[in-house]
C-alpha cells in the first residue's frame, strides 16, 4: 500500500474539483445552444406546406371548429340523402374519428368506395391520403335480402366538405353501391303475406324456360293495362308458408320481373308443380310460396305469344334460323329475301353479284333467347364458326337484330351491328 503525502493529497483533489466543473460548463454550453437553435426555429418560417399541415392540424384539434365543420357535413349529408330520396333514422354517428384515405388508387378499399362514390360526382382520387372524418346514417329503407339494414356513409374533411358518400347494404358482398342505386332495396309495402305490387313501371315476361335456350324469349310488357291485370292476377295468388322445390321434369317455367321506377326489380318465378301453378318471389322464396289462379299463367302466355310471334306464327328466333341456314348453303337469294324493307339493304341486284365471290363460309352457328325491345324490335342471340379466306371466326351469344313489317319478323340489315 502506497501512502500519500499531504502535498499529493491536495493536488489530487485540486484536479477532482477542475474535471467537475468542466464538466458542468460543457452541459451548460449543451443546453444553452439546443435552446438557442430552437428559438431560432421558432423564428423562421415554415414552408407552405407545413403551415398547411400545421393549419389543418389546429382545424382538426379546435373543439369549436371541428363540431362546426361536423354540422356542416351533416348538413351537406343530408341535402344528398334528400336529393336521392334515402330516409335517416336519428342522428349520425362518428365513426372512429379521423382517419387518413388509402395513399394509391388501387387500393381494394379506394377502388370498391369510389366506384360508388363516383357515380354521384365525389371522387375520392383527389383526396389520397388525406385526413378525414366518416359520418354514418340509418336508413329507414331495408334490403330485399332477410330486410338487411342500409346505411349511407359521408367522407368529410378538415373544413367539413363531403368528399365521398356510398351505401353499405347488410347481407351483400362487398355491399357496397351509390346513393342512386336502388336496385337491392325492398319496395316498400310489399310483404309476403300478400303479394301486392303498386307503382310498377314496366314488367319483364320471359319464358318458357328450356334447358338447351334457357329462357326462349324475354319481353318487356309497357302498356299500363297489361300492368295492372298481371298485378290484379298476382295478387289473387295465396301465400302458403315454407319452401317449394321448383319445377319437375317437363313442367312450364316463366319469370315475371316486376320493375320500379326507384330501381328495385322483383323476380318471380311461374310453374307447375303437381298440377298446381306456384308463383315464387325471390324475396321471399326461402320461406314462402304461393298458389297462383291459372289464368295467371293463361295471360303470360298470351302476352307472349302478342308480343313474339308474328301473323305467320314466326318468332325471331325462328326467321333467324332460316336465316343462318340459307347463308350456310349460300343461298344468297333467300337471304336477301328474308331483309327488312326499310333497315338499309342494298339493291338485290348489287347485293347477289357481291355474294356472288364471298370468300366467306358459315361453318355452324346456334340460335339462343330473344329479347324484344319493343313491339316491333327483336334480339336474337347467335353463336357461330366461320371461315372467312382461310381464317376462323367465331362469335358467342351475340345478339343480331329484327324487325317486323307489315305483321312479319325480318331480319334487320347488318344483323350483327
Amino acid at each position: 500500500m502506497v501512502l500519500l503525502s499531504d502535498k499529493q493529497k491536495r493536488v489530487r483533489s485540486l484536479l477532482v474539483i477542475v474535471f467537475v466543473c468542466l464538466s458542468f460548463m460543457l452541459i451548460f454550453v449543451s443546453c444553452s445552444r439546443t435552446v438557442k437553435d430552437e428559438v431560432r426555429e421558432a423564428q423562421t418560417p415554415p414552408t407552405a406546406q407545413s403551415q398547411a399541415d400545421l393549419d389543418k392540424e389546429r382545424e382538426w384539434e379546435n373543439g369549436r371548429l371541428a363540431q362546426e365543420h361536423r354540422a356542416k357535413a351533416d348538413a351537406r349529408a343530408r341535402q344528398l340523402l334528400d336529393e336521392y330520396d334515402l330516409h335517416p333514422i336519428g342522428e349520425p354517428g362518428l365513426i372512429a374519428g379521423r382517419e387518413n384515405m388509402p395513399d394509391s388508387a388501387d387500393d381494394y378499399f379506394m377502388k370498391v368506395h369510389n366506384d360508388a362514390s363516383k357515380e354521384i360526382g365525389l371522387d375520392m382520387i383527389e383526396h389520397l391520403d388525406r385526413l378525414v372524418a366518416k359520418l354514418t346514417y340509418r336508413l329507414e329503407e331495408y334490403a330485399q335480402e332477410s330486410k338487411g339494414e342500409i346505411h349511407a356513409h359521408f367522407f368529410y374533411d378538415g373544413t367539413g366538405e363531403i368528399r365521398g358518400a356510398f351505401l353499405a347494404i347488410e347481407h351483400l358482398m362487398p355491399g357496397v353501391v351509390s346513393l342512386r342505386d336502388r336496385y337491392h332495396f325492398h319496395p316498400v309495402g310489399l310483404e309476403p303475406e300478400a303479394l301486392r305490387f303498386t307503382d310498377i313501371e314496366t314488367i319483364t315476361i320471359a319464358g318458357p324456360w328450356t334447358e338447351r335456350e334457357g329462357w326462349r324469349s324475354i319481353a318487356s310488357v309497357v302498356d299500363a293495362e297489361s300492368i295492372a291485370k298481371i298485378c290484379r292476377l298476382i295478387e289473387k295468388a295465396q301465400a302458403r308458408k315454407g319452401f317449394k322445390p321448383g319445377p319437375g321434369p317437363g313442367e312450364e317455367q316463366y319469370g315475371i320481373w316486376f320493375n320500379y321506377p326507384s330501381g328495385p326489380t322483383i323476380r318471380v318465378v311461374l310453374y307447375s308443380s303437381g298440377g298446381k301453378e306456384i308463383v315464387r318471389p325471390d324475396i321471399f322464396s326461402r320461406q314462402w310460396h304461393y298458389l297462383a289462379p291459372k289464368e295467371l299463367k293463361r295471360e303470360i302466355k298470351k302476352i307472349i305469344s302478342n308480343l313474339v310471334y308474328d301473323k305467320a306464327g314466326n318468332a325471331p328466333g325462328d326467321i333467324m334460323e332460316d336465316y343462318l341456314s340459307a347463308s350456310r348453303r349460300k343461298d344468297w337469294q333467300e337471304v336477301y329475301a328474308m331483309y327488312g324493307r326499310n333497315t338499309g339493304a342494298p339493291p338485290r341486284a348489287s347485293y347477289l353479284a357481291e355474294m356472288k365471290d364471298s370468300k366467306e363460309t358459315l361453318l355452324s352457328f346456334e340460335v339462343g333467347s330473344v329479347l324484344l325491345l319493343s313491339k316491333d324490335i327483336a334480339e336474337v342471340e347467335v353463336s357461330f364458326k366461320s371461315d372467312v379466306n382461310g381464317n376462323i371466326v367465331t362469335g358467342t351469344d351475340e345478339r343480331w337484330g329484327c324487325v317486323r313489317e307489315d305483321g312479319r319478323w325480318k331480319i334487320r340489315w347488318m344483323p350483327r351491328q
